[in-house]
């Protein structure tokens, strides 16, 4: 009887082995649109994408050019089932790498595309890695939301809708430039409704920690444009800064995020418009060693898909590049002038 305990090992050995595969390669209970998590507002749902498949292997939703290039990769559903008419803050978060959102309505099987983000282009402030949109839900629809890795990414994500309350006070540009002595802030208002005072506050470990570096008063009340700035005469070698928006009662409200650097050489790319771009770029760029920069769009797969050699001087350039073959999508503007490089993220409408 000896002579059959060898096999008994193996087939003992390939059931563990088995029963071990299954144990770690289970997809999420929420993997597909029929299991999908229902979900209500005001709850942070957390989980992981970890195994997940793409079994419905939908055509992307997209959303504004502006919210970026949603692709389709491994995720997880949730239903949302709205009772009322409501605005409703859409927020998401994968643990160190950016994550897509898809706002789907109907039944699993015949969705209809509602609205998708890459980005959050909300005016609420988010980890720089996170998506965020407003879905303008009406009452009694089933609204089956997709929250997936960019490109197919996996880890750990959280989830929370929330009413979505717009900002007392209308700001309508927030920008930075580098000048002589530090960074000058920029912003605008077209209106404002009890606003007290805006905070500047500046990061320099990409937005894990804030530290307010001033403060500017507001008009208050007001339904014209209002323009306000304020310098940071001692920039880190890498900034983020955002505006803290106070009101008259308490309430705080935040604005985007406008990231610089501080550079040695005075390389700047002050500006580019429009964003998203039509069929022609238009730069602003200062270049203080007055030789040639050397221009690339790349795509997101890492593909060249323009280059362009400008010649430049130490004085502020407005530099116009006609486009009118580039694909829609999200594309990254690359600028070196051999000494730095300048890298930010532009979409082609």
């Amino acid at each position: 009887m000896n002579h059959l305990y060898p096999s008994v090992r193996i087939v003992l050995s390939f059931v563990f082995l088995f029963c071990y595969q299954q144990a770690f390669t289970q997809a999420p209970s929420n993997d597909s649109c029929v299991n999908a998590l229902p979900i209500v507002l005001d709850v942070i749902y957390t989980g992981d994408t970890d195994n997940a498949t793409d079994v419905e292997s939908l055509t992307p939703c997209q959303g504004p050019p502006e919210a970026g290039t949603v692709t389709w990769g491994p995720g997880v559903w949730f239903l949302y089932e709205s009772n009322s008419e409501m605005a409703i803050f859409v927020s998401s978060g994968l643990s160190g790498f950016d994550s897509n959102l898809q706002v789907f309505s109907g039944a699993c099987g015949s969705l209809t595309c509602i609205t998708g983000a890459d980005l959050n282009i909300i005016e609420r402030v988010l980890p720089l890695d996170e998506a965020a949109l407003v879905l303008e839900a009406e009452a009694n629809v089933d609204y089956y939301i997709y929250l997936d890795g960019y490109f197919g990414d996996t880890g750990d994500y959280w989830l929370q809708l929330t009413e979505y309350i717009p900002l007392p006070i209308t700001l309508t540009d927030f920008t930075g430039t580098k000048i002589s002595n530090g960074h000058q802030l920029n912003w605008t208002t077209a209106t404002e409704v009890n606003t007290n005072y805006f905070s500047i506050e500046r990061s320099g470990d990409n937005g894990n920690s804030w530290q307010a570096i001033g403060q500017v008063s507001a008009k208050g009340n007001s339904t014209e444009k209002q323009v306000y700035n304020f310098i940071d005469h001692q920039p880190l070698a890498k900034n983020l800064y955002r505006l803290q928006i106070v009101d008259f009662d308490g309430s705080l409200q935040y604005s985007s995020v406008v990231a610089m650097e501080q550079l040695a050489t005075g390389f700047q790319l002050k500006t580019t418009y429009p964003n998203p771009l039509g069929e022609q770029l238009t730069l602003e760029l200062a270049n203080d060693n007055g030789e040639m920069v050397d221009l690339s769009l790349v795509d997101i797969y890492g593909k060249t898909v323009h280059q362009h050699n400008l010649a430049t001087s130490r004085e502020t350039q407005t530099i116009s590049i006609q486009l009118p073959y580039l694909a829609p999508g999200l594309y990254y503007l690359q600028l070196n002038n051999g000494l730095e490089q300048i890298t930010q993220r532009v979409v082609k409408q």
